[in-house]
């Protein structure tokens, strides 16, 4: 009986006129965001920095000094021509950069130098959404910024089906799920728009990648893998097998 009212009430939401064409400034979010998380690198005697960039190396990136972190969006991240236009993903990217920044796990050392390392890749994905988006959202009115042209499509409503299910009804776990596979499709978008990939496999929450033979953190892992990870980390779970067996 919940999860068919949830699915009544998320079914409203995206037909309802006022979600239908959401609407929100980038920058402003940006700010937003800035806002939130420049605290706790205050408290490390870290300034942090974010920076819209009219190009750069790709939707986001980040870059630390001794004293100073940032994070580098490029406009291109604003972009409406996108699956999913929305701040839910824009913080899906956002929270990918910031956790290159925060996590303490799975780190690599030869992208500013051995005093400096970063998170790894898949490392990143996973602390995006067991920590980034759910402090985000644990802290954030209830604004579902969907776009109805994309998400009323049955294949996105089994997605957002099965997370009910996987999240036991947590509206945090479910919406930093959401959050990250808009980031993480607009990525994907960008890179084969820009001639970056070659070609477009479907990822799905539904169909999990296959097991790795050993750990392997410094590499990027495919989307599919990227998409597990994300998962996991929303469900606080263990990482996937696809890097982590």
């Amino acid at each position: 009986m919940k999860k068919t009212f949830n699915i009544i009430l998320f079914t409203f939401l995206l037909t309802s006129p006022i979600y239908a064409q959401p609407s929100f400034s980038p920058e402003q979010a940006v700010r937003e965001f800035h806002k939130r998380f420049e605290p706790l690198f205050l408290q490390e005697n870290t300034t942090f920095n974010m920076e819209v960039e009219e190009e750069g190396y790709g939707l986001a990136w980040v870059w630390r000094t001794k004293n100073n972190s940032w994070v580098f969006i490029s406009r291109d991240a604003f972009s409406e021509k996108f699956p999913f236009p929305t701040k839910d993903a824009l913080y899906g990217i956002l929270c990918h950069e910031i956790a290159h920044l925060r996590s303490p796990y799975f780190q690599v050392y030869d992208v500013f130098g051995p005093d400096l390392p970063i998170a790894s890749e898949p490392e990143s994905d996973y602390f995006s959404t067991y920590s980034c988006l759910r402090e985000v959202f644990a802290k954030t009115p209830e604004d579902w910024s969907v776009n109805a042209r994309f998400l009323e499509r049955e294949k996105l409503k089994k997605e957002y089906e099965f997370l009910l299910d996987a999240c036991e009804g947590d509206k945090v776990c479910v919406r930093s799920a959401l959050s990250a596979y808009q980031g993480l499709q607009n990525a994907r978008f960008y890179r084969l728009s820009s001639g970056r990939a070659d070609q477009s496999q479907e990822i799905s929450f539904l169909t999990p990648a296959d097991a790795a033979d050993s750990l392997d953190y410094k590499s990027r892992p495919s989307d599919q893998c990227r998409l597990d990870t994300l998962l996991a980390g929303s469900l606080r779970r263990s990482r996937p097998s696809c890097w982590h067996p």
